[in-house]
């Protein structure tokens, strides 16, 4: 199968994919548009992929906690996105992705706090709590 076809089979199962989850005309301009990488947009299982694999370069638990809270804050800028779009349902998905990594971040600054300086971490466990509060 040519990989035009290929790429076509996949955006069109995107879009439908898209649609079940009820998106709407607001969702439509927001999965298209390059700057704003949500799941809405087909470039986001991209930026997934990468930050998977770059994950895998990740070593101590000082720069694991804070690769935690990073990607806690990226997935609350897309439910910022997203829920500003009119899309909740993902939105809501989103904040719960970002609970866990927030979670994780937490978890192994705990560890951490007694042992180095982290209060570059405690700094952002609590900018993303207030993201995080605001979705409540």
């Amino acid at each position: 199968m040519p990989p035009t076809v290929i790429i076509a089979c996949l955006i069109s199962l995107h879009l439908l994919n898209f649609l079940y989850k009820g998106g709407g005309i607001k969702s439509l301009n927001l999965m298209l548009d390059p700057k704003k990488v949500t799941p809405l947009n087909s470039l986001y299982y991209i930026k997934i992929t990468r930050e998977y694999f770059q994950s895998k370069f990740i070593f101590g638990d000082i720069d694991l906690a804070k690769w935690d809270f990073d990607l806690a804050k990226k997935r609350l800028d897309e439910a910022l996105i997203l829920k500003s779009s009119g899309s909740s349902k993902p939105a809501k998905a989103q904040v719960s992705t970002a609970l866990k990594y927030q979670a994780k971040g937490v978890s192994l600054l705990n560890q951490l706090i007694d042992k180095t300086d982290t209060n570059f971490l405690i700094q952002e466990r609590d900018d993303n709590k207030k993201l995080l509060d605001s979705f409540k």
